[in-house]
């Protein structure tokens, strides 16, 4: 059976792809253990310096949690086995945000959920003009995990809570002003910088060392960042997602439906389960003051409730194996959401 991580070693430098291209590179069980165990051993490997992240294929870094055969696992094997899915992705999140060795992710297509989380953490982010950056989960009923509740409440001006409850889909221009990428290349010259990095020699020089040879070699590839999306919108996003709770961000979104923004954030928003967006606000205001490990460890109470109420299978289902874009949860329209509700996701 062929491997879900492929390994290529060129001299002081490790590359780690992802390989499954036919699922858009989707992190299931064997992905998660094989990029746990390869960084496991590359980390204390004297030879290794640094270490690439890709995936396969031309359309993904990688798309998300493979959340149909974790559904698979639930209905087969129970909630714990299930849940220890959770848990392994998670602890990989973590483990490669404090990893002792520079890590370059290059997010070349859709990255999106799982894809976030991992690379998120990691020293060097490259986009290109082909990213496509989101966290949707709440289209399928659930919120947003693998850790990136960490780094979306800490986004000012409402902008974090914007990308949660719409799932907009942004590219390299506002992943880099986002601070969720670090550089923009061209496709092309991936190729260039790779060999580039391949060829030098890394052996002389100590960790410190190699993160500024890394840094300056990626900045003569990087191109210049023209204004985008979130930055034309800023002040849109301020005034309607700088709020507390997800009533006021709603009401305050039906005064101005005039608006081309407006319009495109209700879009969004409409095809969302409202529980699921009234828990992710809450997740983010009690995230702004949690330390990293502190979110991962709240995540997986959230999965584990979400997986409770079973609304997630439902958005599975239709979203990721009929396809279906819009209407699911027609039956489950926008209301008040008491507070306790929101809360018992939480125990």
């Amino acid at each position: 059976m062929e491997k879900s991580v492929l390994v290529e070693k060129s001299g002081h430098v490790a590359t780690l792809i992802v390989n499954r291209p036919q699922k858009l590179n989707c992190f299931n069980k064997a992905v998660v253990d094989e990029l746990t165990a390869c960084l496991k051993q590359l980390e204390y490997d004297e030879d290794t310096k640094l270490i690439f992240i890709e995936g396969s294929g031309e359309r993904a870094f990688c798309a998300g949690g493979d959340l149909v055969e974790m559904k698979e696992v639930y209905k087969r094997d129970g909630k714990q086995k299930a849940m220890q899915l959770f848990q392994k992705e998670y602890a990989l999140n973590y483990y490669v945000s404090d990893y002792k060795k520079p890590i370059i992710t290059y997010l070349d297509g859709i990255t999106m959920g799982s894809g976030v989380g991992f690379s998120i953490g990691t020293d060097f982010r490259i986009v290109n003009e082909n990213t496509a950056w989101a966290m949707p989960e709440v289209k399928i009923g659930f919120f947003p995990d693998v850790g990136a509740g960490y780094y979306l409440s800490k986004m000012v001006d409402g902008l974090g809570k914007y990308l949660a409850l719409t799932g907009k889909i942004i590219k390299a221009e506002d992943c880099v002003f986002l601070e969720v990428a670090d550089y923009k290349i061209s496709s092309r010259d991936y190729t260039a910088l790779k060999q580039d990095i391949l060829e030098f020699s890394w052996e002389k020089l100590n960790l410190n060392e190699v993160s500024a040879t890394i840094e300056d070699m990626i900045q003569d590839y990087s191109v210049e960042i023209e204004e985008g999306y979130l930055q034309k919108h800023r002040k849109d996003i301020q005034l309607h997602f700088d709020k507390q709770n997800l009533d006021e961000i709603w009401e305050s979104l039906q005064k101005d439906t005039d608006s081309p923004f407006v319009k495109d954030a209700l879009q969004e928003m409409n095809e969302n389960l409202p529980i699921a967006m009234a828990v992710t606000i809450e997740q983010l205001n009690r995230a702004k003051h949690m330390y990293l490990k502190e979110c991962f460890e709240q995540d997986l109470i959230l999965s584990e409730n979400f997986l409770n109420q079973g609304d997630v299978f439902e958005g599975i289902y239709a979203k990721l194996e009929q396809k279906r874009k819009t209407d699911i949860w027609q039956a489950k329209s926008f209301e008040r959401i008491e507070k306790n509700r929101v809360e018992t996701y939480f125990l």
